[in-house]
């Protein structure tokens, strides 16, 4: 196919996809999270969807899906506030005027701030009920059309019919390796930190746990922004075994973990360059926050198999 013959369907794709990312850029985290979620439990909605119709199947895991993210958010909120608590008094029974003579002071500044931020959350309810309301009807139509979607937007490909289905496929393919290698690595990195904070016995074990797994998403930190500064604090403590435990325990099996199983697993499942995938990150993490670890991967890679697959189709074999 000449170039001439396709360069005005490109540019106006890409003028396209250009429109529409300005458009929706504000919400595109929030819509990329939903799409996410609704790749997780496409499964299961394929499951419900032979028992009850499509709407029903798409309403069933929205509601399963809004009603963990109430409990969720209500229990961490809780545990958050407990945890503080508890470390507000621990803090407040030290022998502060023999440390400084302005600790005191600093603790009151610290705890004015706190809840001068608090109180500005309310703030933000609004644009934040508007983002949950966003997220819910982008998983439900994601979920009842995903196909559709999906197949209208791979016929818009300025490609034949089976590098379209070549494309779709690889794209599938980094998501699953990219999606579900992240989640359990996290898992197995809050698992692990939970673990070791009970056989050292430090406290707040499931706190950590979470922490860590949440943590463990970012690339090269990772969990060692928990197990660093505990580890090191402890020590200096005076609590040597401790200390030196949980730091030797969580580096060893974090560095296990992010540097040997996690490439083995994405590499032996996506089959795309270690420099793609760290790149891919740190994109999406700047451009769409945390949910971008997930999706920046998946973009970059496939937009490298189009660009790919743009150059075979325009230019001539010979120069290739």
């Amino acid at each position: 196919m000449k170039l001439e013959d396709k360069l005005p369907q490109i540019i106006a794709l890409i003028v396209a996809v250009a429109i529409i990312f300005l458009i929706i850029q504000p919400y595109f985290g929030i819509i990329a999270f939903s799409a996410l979620l609704a790749y997780l439990t496409y499964p299961l909605y394929k499951r419900l969807r032979k028992k009850i119709n499509e709407n029903g199947a798409a309403v069933v895991i929205t509601t399963i899906a809004l009603s963990l993210t109430v409990l969720a958010a209500y229990y961490g909120i809780t545990i958050i506030l407990n945890e503080f608590a508890k470390i507000y008094q621990y803090i407040s029974r030290l022998p502060l005027e023999a440390i400084s003579p302005t600790v005191e002071d600093i603790l009151r500044q610290f705890v004015s701030k706190t809840i001068s931020s608090l109180s500005g959350m309310l703030y933000t309810l609004p644009s934040l009920a508007l983002s949950f309301l966003i997220f819910f009807i982008a998983l439900f139509y994601l979920l009842r059309d995903g196909d559709v979607i999906l197949k209208w937007g791979s016929s818009l490909l300025p490609f034949s019919e089976a590098k379209r289905k070549t494309i779709i496929r690889n794209m599938h393919r980094y998501a699953d390796a990219f999606v579900h290698v992240q989640l359990v690595i996290g898992m197995l990195q809050g698992i692990l930190a939970g673990v070791g904070f009970y056989i050292f016995g430090l406290p707040y074990p499931l706190l950590v746990g979470i922490m860590a797994g949440l943590l463990s998403v970012l690339p090269v930190l990772g969990p060692y922004l928990v197990y660093l500064p505990i580890g090191i604090f402890i020590t200096l403590q005076g609590n040597t075994f401790s200390g030196l435990g949980i730091l030797t325990y969580g580096l060893v099996l974090a560095s296990i973990l992010d540097y040997i199983v996690r490439p083995y697993l994405i590499g032996r499942r996506a089959e795309v360059h270690p420099l793609i995938v760290f790149v891919g990150i740190l994109g999406g993490l700047r451009l769409l926050g945390i949910i971008g670890v997930f999706i920046g991967p998946i973009l970059l890679a496939v937009a490298v198999i189009v660009l790919k697959e743009i150059r075979a189709e325009l230019m001539p074999k010979s120069s290739q």
